[in-house]
Order: C-alpha cells, then sequence, then structure tokens
C-alpha cells in the first residue's frame, strides 16, 4: 500500500490584537504595533470609530456655535 506523507502543521499566526491595544500601542510602541497591522489589516474597527468621532464632533459644534 502507498503510504501518504503528512506534513506537519506549520507555525500559526499569533491572534491579532484589538482595536484599542493596537491605538495604544502606536503611542507606546509602534514598530511592533506597525508590524501587526502590516501581517493582518483590519479596517472595521478604525471605520466605526472614525464615523463616531465625526458624529461626536459634529454634535459638539452644533451645540457650541448654535443652529439660530
Amino acid at each position: 500500500m502507498d503510504e501518504t506523507m503528512v506534513a506537519p502543521p506549520g507555525p500559526e499566526d499569533p491572534p491579532g490584537d484589538s482595536f484599542l491595544s493596537r491605538a495604544l500601542g502606536i503611542l507606546i510602541s509602534p514598530g511592533p504595533t506597525f508590524e501587526s497591522i502590516v501581517r493582518r489589516p483590519d479596517f472595521l474597527g478604525p471605520l466605526i470609530a472614525s464615523i463616531v468621532a465625526a458624529v461626536v464632533v459634529t454634535e459638539v459644534m452644533i451645540y457650541k456655535i448654535g443652529m439660530e
């Protein structure tokens, strides 16, 4: 009978960092943080944070300036 060789599993990628840890990591240790972002890019967290920040800034400006 033929024996098939099964390759051992390769090294797995470490689990990705969360959005908050990456945001904090940019300030604390930018080198490893940017390497992590290059290995596993994620756009959903920053997109949602940007939308929320834009809405908050807009609402604060409208409140301070006034719509009258």
